[in-house]
């Protein structure tokens, strides 16, 4: 694989202003392979003073600059900031794959979609507008505008560091805003890629900042005056903490935060579908995917196929480093997320659950000190136990079954998030009547991808609200204003 960037001693920079800056204080950090558990590369460390530093560029470009521009030129200079991407989707792949654990497989194919993803932006905005209204007092003339809300604050997490960012900074540059992008800490690498692809498309200094570093510049953002949103993509648990922060300053918020997904599994579904579906869920990214279906639920009479069949495809996962072509699943992010997650596993056990694990990870050698863990299922689960009811984030998923159309739905809604879900049935009006009654933000029937740029995606309840992708997240970045005109 040809790349254009290689790791070097020298920490990677903050981008304020359209310029390549080490952290005012000098402070830089570490960030880890998680396939190796050694030093991938150095990040300079932002504190409060980058994050201020990074919104006054971001004001200055919105008022100056980026603020200022047509539709057109905003569009224009997106397809350039596409191009800069697409040009480096190998780089995008090793960056993915070196510094959150996902197999270079699928990232070599998942980066190529990256510059879609701005260039579907790039073209929607060039149809927001207001509207004309028809109001009652017929000595107005009434009619909206659409406007930016200034500068957005927007906070990453680090399983999906690349698209999460791309789909947080393509929405608010297309609506006319600038933007301070803070990545997770774990995962940075991508995000200073992307720093260096608004440099090659020469967006104006300051329309895209990026500062990297932990909860202290992050909050800045929140607490700013200068800020007018916050779009938090993160645990739930983080969510609230900017819900109450943010609230200070009345500022605009998208929070896309934890889930515990159900795949509902009628008598009559299409098994192997199903089947496939939950393997995905519990395979992808290690697990580590927010609108993962963790919870399974299924009929008793499909609960003996349906565990035999996922339990033949999880033995056969095979689980190595990322970077090598023919792993299917690779480390989580973390030790702190592989401790955290195998006890959680064992407490299960404790509350009376069997927990069966499908690889055999011991003596492996080629794994060294990586962050592996084998796929997992909870069986003879109960929807008051605590893996059934808190995010995991892992290649794990509680199975519990039912007897009713009713009993079912009710154990699908039987969680505080609402994130996503997944039914599996032949029948349409029972599909559609679990679509009416799940409390979920995106529904799937009969399939378990949940999301694309071209539709809208977020959650009910503690899954947060504000939509990304689609119209409705470039909507959420805008801010309407009535006009009423006095014709005599």
């Amino acid at each position: 694989m040809t790349t254009h960037f290689t790791m070097t001693d020298t920490p990677w920079p903050l981008l304020i202003g359209g310029e390549a800056v080490a952290a005012e204080s000098g402070q830089t950090f570490e960030a880890m392979n998680p396939s190796t558990g050694a030093v991938l590369a150095r990040f300079a460390e932002a504190g409060e003073a980058d994050a201020d530093r990074a919104v006054a560029a971001a004001r200055k470009a919105f008022e100056t600059t980026w603020g200022t521009l047509t539709p057109k030129a905003r569009s224009r200079y997106l397809m350039r900031f596409a191009d800069a991407i697409r040009a480096r989707a190998e780089d995008f792949a090793l960056a993915e794959t070196m510094d959150v654990g996902r197999p270079i497989s699928i990232t070599s194919t998942e980066m190529e979609g990256l510059a879609d993803s701005v260039e579907y932006y790039a073209g929607i905005l060039l149809g927001l507008s207001g509207e004309t209204l028809n109001v009652s007092d017929p000595t107005l003339a009434d009619f909206t505008l659409r406007e930016p809300i200034g500068i957005c604050g927007l906070i990453t997490p680090w399983n999906y560091p690349a698209l999460l960012a791309v789909l947080k900074i393509a929405p608010a540059l297309a609506a006319g805003n600038t933007a301070v992008l803070k990545p997770s800490e774990v995962t940075p690498l991508s995000s200073a890629l992307l720093a260096e692809c608004a440099r090659e498309a020469d967006l104006p200094p300051g329309t895209l900042n990026v500062i990297h570093g932990g909860a202290e510049p992050g909050m800045r953002l929140v607490t700013h005056p200068d800020v007018g949103k916050i779009s938090f993509t993160g645990g739930t648990v983080t969510g609230r903490r900017i819900f109450q922060a943010a609230g200070h300053g009345m500022k605009r918020l998208t929070l896309e935060l934890g889930g515990k997904s159900p795949l509902l599994v009628m008598e009559d579904a299409d098994l192997e579908a199903a089947v496939e579906a939950a393997f995905t869920d519990n395979v992808r990214n290690s697990g580590q995917v927010c609108a993962a279906c963790t919870r399974l639920i299924v009929h008793r009479e499909l609960h003996d196929a349906f565990v035999a069949r996922l339990e033949e495809r999880l033995r056969g996962v095979h689980v190595g480093p990322a970077n090598e072509k023919d792993t299917q699943m690779g480390p989580v992010v973390s030790a702190a997320q592989r401790d955290r997650i195998a006890g959680c596993l064992a407490k299960a056990e404790e509350e009376g659950a069997e927990v069966r694990r499908y690889v055999e990870l011991e003596g492996r050698d080629d794994l060294g000190a990586g962050y592996y863990l084998p796929p997992a299922l909870i069986l003879n689960a109960r929807s008051d136990m605590a893996t059934t009811r808190e995010e995991l984030f892992g290649p794990v998923q509680s199975v519990l079954t039912f007897d009713t159309e009713d009993e079912g739905i009710a154990l699908a809604n039987d969680t505080e998030y609402g994130l996503a879900a997944a039914v599996f049935t032949r029948d349409s009006g029972r599909a559609m009547r679990a679509v009416r009654q799940i409390r979920a933000g995106t529904v799937c029937i009969n399939a378990g991808r949940k999301v694309s740029v071209d539709a809208p995606f977020g959650g009910f309840r503690m899954s947060g609200f504000g939509k990304e992708r689609g119209k409705d997240a470039l909507l959420d970045d805008t801010q309407l204003k009535n006009v009423r005109y006095a014709l005599d």
